[in-house]
Formats: structure tokens, C-alpha cells, sequence
């Protein structure tokens, strides 16, 4: 295998967005609220795509939305830094063609571990005229199936959440791209071990997609 990470320097909607998430919490660590485990995962969206952190802001604003008035500010930041051009997915684009992976017999899967960020690249490799499958947890057994059998047998991309790392043989793939970083590391391993396995015939490349000044690129 061949892995290597890609600094991606965040738009300036990007970095706005990623600020005002990291105020929020920092402002909800201070008041005590105790949501500990909610506050990291929207510091986690905020490091996968701007369409990530809109629609859990949007969720929470539905459940809470009294009780924390700041969403609404938070909400409208992540709507705007969603309706421009996230420079990540200029480099997944980038990515997929200067890796070979619309080269004949070359297969790229694509992970990422928020059903929105699925979906805006989904849109994007769309509007870049890239035919594509999608994998996520909503689906049926035999949707997921047949999303599997096109990357397979018709398509060169496939665009899947996290329960597409677990139990699946995709060795028929070889390049895999990691949209955004899980902070357990286990989490990259099962990913990689979909296309990194017995029966693989060709080099893997493995591509890490990465915010600079994130929670992710901190980790690294």
C-alpha cells in the first residue's frame, strides 16, 4: 500500500465555519453543559464538510432550538460556507483523475463518515460528470448490493459512509480516498482493509483528505 495525507487548505467560508464551531463549544465547555459527546461530534462534521455541521446544527435547532439561540447565527454560517466551493472536493476531484482512478479497470472508493458529506459529494462528482455509486446506511441489503455490483461491473467511484468499512470485500478496488479522518485509527484500518486484502492484485493508494488547522490535522 502507498498512503499518504493531503493538507487542504480550507476556503474562507471554510475557516469562518470552523471558527464559530469551535466558539460554540468552547462557549458550551464553559457553561458547563455536559454535552460532551455532542460537542465532539460537531467538532468532527466541522472537520468533514460544511454540509455536515448545517444539518446537525439544523437537527439540534429543531430539538433545542430555544434552549440555545447561538444556533441560529451557527446555523446560517454553516448554510452560507455550504453554498461555496468546498476546496476539498476540488482535491477529490484532482484526486480521482490524477490517480487513475477513472483509468480503465481502476476502481476508487471514497469514505466519509457523515451521511451529508455523502450526499454534497455525491452532487459534486455528479456536476463533474463522474458516474458514481453510493453506499450508506439507509439502504436496503440489496440496494447496498447493487451499489457494490456497479462500482464493480459499471462505475469508477463509489462514495460511502463508515458502515461501508465493515464486512465488505471491495479488493476489486484500488485506490481509496479518505474524505475526512475518524480520530481512531482502527477506524482507517477497516477502511483500508476493504481494499488492502487477500485477493488484491494491484498496488493501493491510499489518499488522507485533511483540513489544515482542524482537530484532524492536529491529530495527525
Amino acid at each position: 500500500r502507498f498512503a499518504q495525507t493531503v493538507i487542504v487548505a480550507p476556503s474562507a467560508a471554510e475557516q469562518a465555519l470552523y471558527d464559530a464551531v469551535l466558539q460554540a463549544i468552547r462557549a458550551a465547555v464553559a457553561a458547563g453543559t455536559g454535552q460532551r459527546l455532542a460537542l465532539r461530534s460537531l467538532l468532527e462534521q466541522a472537520g468533514s464538510s460544511a454540509e455536515a455541521v448545517r444539518d446537525a446544527v439544523a437537527r439540534a435547532r429543531a430539538e433545542h432550538g430555544a434552549a440555545l439561540p447561538k444556533l441560529a447565527k451557527l446555523h446560517d454560517i454553516a448554510r452560507a460556507a455550504a453554498a461555496e466551493p468546498s476546496t476539498k472536493l476540488a482535491h477529490l476531484l484532482e484526486l480521482i483523475r490524477s490517480a487513475g482512478g477513472l483509468a480503465p479497470g481502476s476502481k476508487t472508493l471514497v469514505f466519509t463518515r457523515f451521511r451529508a458529506t455523502l450526499d454534497a459529494v455525491s452532487t459534486g462528482l455528479a456536476a463533474a460528470g463522474i458516474e458514481h455509486s453510493t453506499f450508506h446506511g439507509g439502504m436496503s441489503g440489496p440496494e447496498k448490493d447493487q451499489a457494490v455490483a456497479r462500482l464493480r461491473d459499471e462505475v469508477s467511484v463509489m462514495v460511502a459512509t463508515e458502515v461501508g468499512g465493515e464486512g465488505r470485500n471491495l479488493q476489486f478496488a484500488n485506490v481509496l480516498v479518505n474524505y475526512d479522518l475518524p480520530w481512531n485509527p482502527m477506524k482507517i484500518e477497516q477502511r483500508i482493509g476493504r481494499v488492502h486484502r487477500i485477493g488484491q492484485t494491484r498496488d493501493v493508494h491510499v489518499y488522507s483528505l485533511c483540513a489544515r488547522g482542524s482537530a484532524e490535522d492536529r491529530i495527525l
